[in-house]
């Protein structure tokens, strides 16, 4: 029964397909059938809607499918794949399945019949849905399955290294497969917004996960035995040492999906069943953000831009790893720019390139380090100064000394709360008169996580004491 079937009748009964598309996705089912439709031009959001309408079935996105494995043992695989869904979750009276096709009532029937349960069904992505059944059932799924079915995908064509030289030269010991393989995961986390690729060897297997609005999702299983080939095409990529295996090693390299260019932070760690690595996606579009963009509420923003606009004084910037630091102070200095001031950054390393700044990478194998730099950028005539972190107490006082002889100073620091930011300071020797005249605001901030945009739901206020 080809995926979806049911669904391509309904979108074109509903006049969202033409008959001559109908009859192409009939007689040969594609693998990925959203990304099929979307380069139809069809809108995801929109056959969704549509389809929920239809059938009264709820969508649930693939991230946020999670299942018990308890409900595996009461369905078998067989029945699964004959009908293309996943259970997830069961008690006494009821059992829920992920489907395919939300039109596939056969599969509701044969759920009912094999457990004796009452059946709640959703549906999600076809393409995941069908490889969480081998992930499910067999994940020792053999390397020759697995390979098709990735290859199968053609985001990988979508895919171009701008900054390899050296990208057509695959070494033996890299096959064409792996090549590609790498390129549909790069596509595939490019498309799904992922802002990192954690690729992780396991005692029998290795993992491909993405972090998603905050939270690491497991997209792939694949054979051990793939793993040090993939390693080794992105280290080849990065112009990294592919005999270095002992050692963490820290590359980049740029990415090119159609018409969308994206730098990439690669670091290896070496760990008890092999090197893992993790590949930081860094979307260029964000350093275009305005301010009112990033969530700041009224007055918050204004209090935040008055302190920008003074031509004097420290701004932080403070909060956890990964609460979106760097995105604020690039807003902020995209903000600033103008050709009437001299901008000038430090940063380790240079994630994102603005036009219009003088951004300097440290090298402190040559010397470079924050607080040399610093020294160096103040004997050059600067407006504002951006000091990437502030990580040791000569970078910190020089920084000070800046902030209160007419330059405008913004870093960063990981602090729990803003008020932790002045005891940091003092602990890094700082005196007290020399903070209060020099610091001039801190802004401390956290990621809040988005509501899903296909299953977010109106919920009246006096309903949640219910």
């Amino acid at each position: 029964m080809p995926i979806l079937s049911g669904i391509y009748s309904a979108l074109y009964y509903k006049g969202m397909l033409s008959k001559v598309q109908l009859d192409e996705l009939s007689s040969k089912p594609p693998s990925d059938p959203f990304y099929t439709l979307a380069k139809m031009g069809l809108l995801i959001e929109k056959i969704i809607k549509q389809i929920e309408d239809t059938t009264h079935t709820i969508y649930i996105p693939p991230e946020n499918i999670s299942v018990n494995k308890e409900a595996l043992k009461f369905v078998p695989e067989r029945t699964c794949r004959l009908h293309l869904f996943i259970p997830e979750t069961i008690d006494n009276k009821t059992i829920s399945i992920v489907m395919s096709d939300p039109t596939n009532i056969d599969a509701v029937d044969a759920v009912r019949f094999v457990t004796g349960r009452k059946v709640k069904s959703r549906w999600s992505n076809p393409a995941k849905v069908i490889s969480m059944i081998d992930e499910l059932y067999n994940p020792k799924v053999s390397i020759s399955t697995i390979i098709k079915r990735v290859l199968s995908s053609e985001l990988s064509e979508n895919i171009d290294y701008t900054t390899s030289e050296i990208t057509d030269e695959i070494p033996e010991s890299i096959e064409k497969p792996i090549v590609q393989i790498v390129s549909t995961i790069f596509a595939d986390a490019i498309t799904k917004g992922a802002s990192d690729i954690h690729i992780e060897p396991l005692e029998n297997t290795s993992k491909v996960r993405y972090r998603i609005d905050g939270d690491l999702h497991e997209i792939l299983t694949l054979p051990k035995t793939v793993h040090p080939a993939i390693v080794s095409r992105i280290k080849i990529l990065c112009k990294l040492d592919i005999s270095i295996t002992r050692t963490p090693q820290d590359g980049k390299l740029r990415v090119r999906m159609k018409e969308k260019v994206l730098d990439n932070r690669v670091s290896t760690l070496p760990t008890a069943y092999g090197e893992k690595i993790v590949i930081r996606i860094l979307d260029p579009t964000i350093i275009h953000l305005p301010l009112r963009d990033l969530g700041f509420s009224d007055r918050i923003e204004q209090k935040f831009k008055w302190a920008l606009s003074q031509s004097e004084g420290m701004v932080i910037v403070t909060g956890p790893t990964g609460s979106g630091k760097s995105t604020t102070i690039y807003a902020a200095l995209n903000w600033l720019k103008s050709t009437k001031i001299n901008i000038v950054t430090i940063e380790d390393p240079i994630e994102y390139q603005i036009k219009g700044l003088n951004q300097v990478q440290v090298n402190p194998k040559a010397g470079l380090d924050f607080a040399t730099t610093l020294k160096s950028i103040l004997r050059q005539d600067p407006d504002i100064v951006f000091v990437g972190e502030m990580r040791d107490v000569e970078t910190v006082k020089t920084a000070i000394s800046a902030a209160q002889t007419g330059h405008l100073v913004l870093s960063t620091l990981h602090t729990n709360d803003a008020a932790s930011v002045i005891v940091r300071l003092m602990d890094m020797g700082v005196p007290l008169y020399l903070i209060s005249s020099a610091l001039t605001a801190v802004l401390a901030q956290r990621l809040i996580k988005k509501l899903c945009p296909y299953c977010k739901k109106e919920v009246y206020a006096h309903s949640l004491n219910k």
